[in-house]
């Protein structure tokens, strides 16, 4: 240890922050690895529970098709079903 106090001041500042920045350096490379990973694990996440199903696309582009089709007019023809319990547009 004493070889060290022997080093000059600017030798043993220099060495410091050196390490200091090695030391952030493989921290931030850890730190965007592990982004990449989270990323990847995502997109596999959506594409298989995420994604919608035929079903649900094709009541998706229904309803785009009525709100297009006749803005507005959907109003007057909704009504309420008594055995199902939720609203039915009809037409």
């Amino acid at each position: 240890m004493k070889w060290f106090l022997n080093l000059k001041t600017q030798t043993k500042l220099l060495s410091g922050f050196s390490l200091v920045a090695v030391m952030l350096t493989i921290v931030g490379v850890m730190g965007i690895s592990g982004l990449g990973k989270i990323n990847t694990r995502l997109d596999d996440l959506y594409e298989r529970h995420f994604m919608a199903s035929p079903p649900s696309l094709a009541a998706e582009a229904d309803m785009q098709r009525r709100k297009s089709a006749a803005p507005g007019d959907a109003r007057g023809r909704c009504r309420r079903d008594p055995q199902a319990g939720q609203a039915v547009v009809e037409g």
